[in-house]
């Protein structure tokens, strides 16, 4: 996510799931075709992040951190551009520290990699955002799903798609509650890669699976065919000029165009504000995810979010192909 918070100019005016208040906070009264205020892109104790370069940790901190639950998923909704429906949340993985601060990703998976340990926190954060999906759903709330990150070494762990498939079922949930990104850089050219045969094997299943960061590397355009993609997540860096540089749009406009032919959706991360959202929206992206949203939240101030906002899931989220 961008690491910037600003928030929209105040003459900029909303859609109407733009954030506007945060999480517990009082509203005024409001009549029944009023719609519901969204949260701010705040800055509370819980939200609060440690700096992004603290010491490299060593792999006891590591290994304790992760036996302890210390690894937790945080949880970034994604909304669709036609209608407002909520589509999902992407689980993101933080270092819950004693002193309640989270450290962000960069901060330790470079280092849990090298180590040998970035599957088992993999693990921790898909089993953490699958019982926050299950809790939900026991409260009656309705989350269409839930979406993770997936490293290149669970990809090619023949065993990977078996221990999700468990998962699932020990939560009574099916395929479809969870949405897998993966990034073109784990993917290689032959077919026979575990990789392509496990990304193969969970849309399958009925698993959705997204391809990452798109627009930030090298694209091969076959992937597209050769997969069975259900979505295009265009990276950030993409709608970081949009306004100030017509070949963003354009690009945008021109991968939004292509993911409709090929019946993919198309979700824009890194939206900042109402500005951004209304051009994505014009651009032809199907849903966004940024901070003109909602900052990445721990699950129990993405309750309260969904609580303060439940006309989001007042319909279904046909607004997005995937």
């Amino acid at each position: 996510m961008s690491p910037t918070t600003d928030h929209p100019p105040a003459a900029a005016r909303a859609p109407s799931f733009i954030a506007t208040r945060c999480p517990g906070a009082s509203a005024p009264p409001r009549s029944p075709a009023q719609p519901v205020p969204r949260l701010s892109p705040c800055v509370d104790a819980l939200h609060r992040e440690a700096p992004p370069h603290p010491p490299r940790p060593s792999r006891a901190a590591l290994l304790a951190a992760i036996d302890d639950g210390a690894i937790i998923p945080v949880f970034q909704p994604q909304v669709t551009l036609r209608g407002g429906a909520l589509l999902g949340f992407e689980a993101l993985a933080r270092w819950r520290l004693p002193t309640g601060e989270l450290l962000p990703p960069a901060a330790f998976l470079g280092p849990a990699a090298a180590m040998g340990l970035i599957e088992r926190i993999d693990d921790a954060v898909l089993r953490g955002a699958l019982d926050r999906l299950r809790a939900w759903r026991g409260q009656g709330i309705e989350v269409p799903r839930v979406s993770v990150n997936v490293s290149a070494a669970a990809l090619r762990d023949p065993r990977w798609l078996d221990r999700l498939q468990l998962h699932l079922d020990e939560r009574d949930l099916v395929p479809a509650d969870i949405a897998v990104e993966i990034v073109e850089s784990v993917l290689i050219e032959d077919d026979n890669d575990v990789a392509i045969r496990n990304v193969r094997a969970m849309a399958r299943a009925g698993v959705v699976v997204e391809l990452d960061d798109f627009g930030s590397g090298h694209a091969a355009f076959a992937n597209l065919l050769r997969l069975d993609l259900r979505a295009l997540k265009l990276d950030r860096a993409l709608a970081r000029h949009l306004g100030t540089d017509g070949r963003s749009e354009t690009v945008i406009r021109a991968v939004a165009a292509m993911a409709t032919e090929l019946g993919l959706g198309t979700i824009a991360e890194g939206a900042e504000s109402a500005a951004d959202i209304a051009r994505l929206a014009a651009l032809g992206c199907d849903a966004v995810q940024g901070y003109a949203i909602a900052r990445p939240m721990p699950g129990e101030d993405a309750t309260r979010w969904l609580a303060a906002a439940p006309d989001l899931l007042a319909g279904p989220a046909s607004g997005l192909r995937a």
